[in-house]
């Protein structure tokens, strides 16, 4: 439902398609919902019309302070109608969740990883990131300076709402050369950037420089605010 690029990220519960008989034509209903968990702070709800697609209604909707209970309010032909007639029945298909035109929605948080497993050509780049319930992906900028010049494939981190671990493996790199490298992930929020790290591969005499994770400084947040950049 919706058009494409103007739907929610996530509806957490799904499309609720209510039809609802009022007592009187154009009369108000209010009704009050009990999520089975609290919702998420940057969660609203969306209404969906046959005509205009998706919308948010979070101006029709009351959380309470625990966020475990929700209240809309309802007009026959009027707001949250779908079919904008006073005739004593509501349509309203809507639910609970993230997306567009939600103005809290957060860029992914991001941290500066590792790199495990070197030998003298490969690697393999570690870290975490939290999609902060927007769907997210990411990838790994590296090279032999900040300016990169080389990144791995664009792969999917999730909706979800906590840190999870991401990894990339990387081969035709030089024997003991150092590298730089950082995480990249994006999501409808913004775009956000792990601090510089390095590490250096293995030569074929044996050396084994202790693996990387060197923070270099530099952690930089384009979306224009609102994400938090930690480094481990």
């Amino acid at each position: 439902m919706g058009t494409p690029g103007n739907s929610p990220e996530n509806l957490i519960y799904g499309l609720i398609d209510m039809q609802i008989r009022t007592n009187t034509v154009g009369g108000t209903v209010t009704l009050t919902f009990y999520p089975p968990s609290p919702a998420p702070d940057d969660y609203t709800w969306f209404k969906y019309s046959s005509t205009d697609g998706w919308s948010d209604f979070s101006a029709n909707v009351i959380f309470n302070d625990t966020r475990d209970q929700i209240t809309l309010t309802l007009i026959d032909g009027g707001a949250g109608d779908d079919d904008g007639v006073a005739n004593g029945i509501i349509v309203d298909p809507s639910g609970l969740g993230t997306g567009i035109g939600t103005a809290s929605a957060n860029p992914p948080t991001v941290t500066t990883g590792s790199a495990t497993s070197l030998t003298t050509n490969s690697a393999i780049l570690n870290t975490t990131v939290n999609p902060n319930g927007i769907s997210t992906t990411y990838y790994f900028d590296y090279g032999t300076t900040t300016s990169y010049g080389s990144k791995t494939t664009e792969t999917d981190a999730g909706s979800g709402t906590e840190e999870v671990s991401v990894s990339a493996d990387i081969t035709g790199l030089s024997e003991g050369t150092t590298y730089h490298f950082r995480l990249v992930a994006i999501n409808s929020g913004g775009t956000s950037y792990g601090d510089d790290a390095t590490f250096t591969t293995i030569t074929t005499d044996g050396e084994s420089p202790s693996d990387g994770g060197e923070d270099t400084g530099g952690g930089e947040d384009t979306s224009g605010g609102g994400c938090f950049i930690s480094v481990m």
